[in-house]
């Protein structure tokens, strides 16, 4: 490990991580350089960034005596095993790029484009599917943590991801951050408070090198209120940090984005992210329900009604404002 540490002036010439801010799109990291970063984050020698709201290392985990830290911890040294045996491709690619898009819902109304292929899980994890891009549910300064929210496990279970922290500053509302090539290392069981190390993955079938994940942000809320977050610019700003993360995407892995925490109607987000992979012209959504039956059996019957009804992008646009409208008069569910 000290070795690997001190290799830093020959992997990184120029002394640093280059800031992954416009006009600087996207860096690629080779994965003797992100073992090196991790190796570093281990050691608590990474600097701190005057940007950086968080950390830049893994004392969180290491000054923690909780069990969610030892699961990260004990994950992030089978990498470091895994890599000194020759199980971290060694010649590929991590590569993080920030991507931009600007949104103009007025094109929706008129839009006669027809609305993707959608596929609800009532149970499963998002990125069982093979192919599919995997959305991360994530904060605007991205990364790991002490906790066990979809992004800290995502982080947690792929410490390669990690590195993003040195060089990621706050996403902003037309960005997001595309990140290929990180291999899974750690499975797990549960969720917040129930996590649990469940063993090394050793899918040995998986091209490490093709998989994806998206990192974008939704709104906060202070409370679950439709009409607030029916509101132009509230909506606005969804649908476009949405259709930015499913570009260049075949099929998205997705489900209860910015439900939690952040107080999203989780109908109103699925619409959202429904509609916005259809007008990134993706395959097809994978739509994750993580357990909750009613809101699998609500949504199915649902979306036979809207497929019956042959709706587009525009129909289903004109719906959000129609039922923004007699939301205020009324309250009840999106659909």
């Amino acid at each position: 490990m000290i070795k690997a540490a001190l290799k830093l002036p020959e992997l990184f010439p120029i002394s640093t991580v280059p800031v992954l801010i416009r006009p600087f799109s996207s860096l690629t990291f080779s994965k003797e350089q992100v073992h090196c970063l991790l190796v570093h984050m281990f050691l608590g020698t990474t600097a701190i960034m005057g940007w950086m709201k968080y950390w830049s290392n893994f004392t969180r985990w290491l000054c923690s005596d909780g069990d969610i830290s030892t699961v990260y911890l004990t994950v992030l040294i089978d990498y470091f095993e895994m890599y000194q045996i020759g199980l971290i491709a060694g010649n590929a690619c991590v590569i993080f790029e920030r991507k931009t898009y600007e949104f103009d819902t007025g094109n929706l109304l008129c839009s006669t484009n027809p609305l993707i292929p959608v596929h609800l899980s009532v149970s499963g994890k998002i990125g069982e599917t093979s192919g599919e891009a995997e959305i991360d549910f994530a904060n605007q300064d991205i990364g790991f943590g002490v906790s066990a929210t979809q992004e800290e496990i995502i982080f947690g279970m792929s410490p390669e991801l990690a590195i993003a922290m040195l060089f990621v500053p706050t996403i902003q509302d037309d960005e997001t951050i595309y990140m290929k090539g990180a291999q899974l290392i750690g499975l797990y069981t549960g969720y917040g408070t129930s996590l649990k190390y469940a063993g090394r993955c050793t899918n040995t079938n998986q091209n490490w090198s093709e998989r994806i994940v998206v990192a974008m942000d939704a709104l906060p809320f202070d409370e679950n209120d439709l009409k607030v977050q029916l509101q132009d610019d509230n909506l606005h700003r969804e649908l476009q940090k949405c259709t930015c993360g499913f570009q260049d995407i075949k099929v998205v892995g997705t489900g209860f984005w910015g439900c939690g925490a952040f107080n999203g109607d989780r109908k109103l987000k699925f619409l959202i992210q429904w509609i916005s992979a259809s007008v990134a012209e993706c395959e097809k959504l994978e739509f994750y329900c993580f357990g909750n039956e009613l809101f699998y059996q609500e949504c199915s019957h649902w979306i036979d009604t809207v497929h019956k009804e042959g709706w587009d992008i525009g129909t289903a646009y004109k719906f959000l404002l129609k039922r923004r409208v007699e939301l205020e008069e009324f309250e009840e569910d999106l659909f």
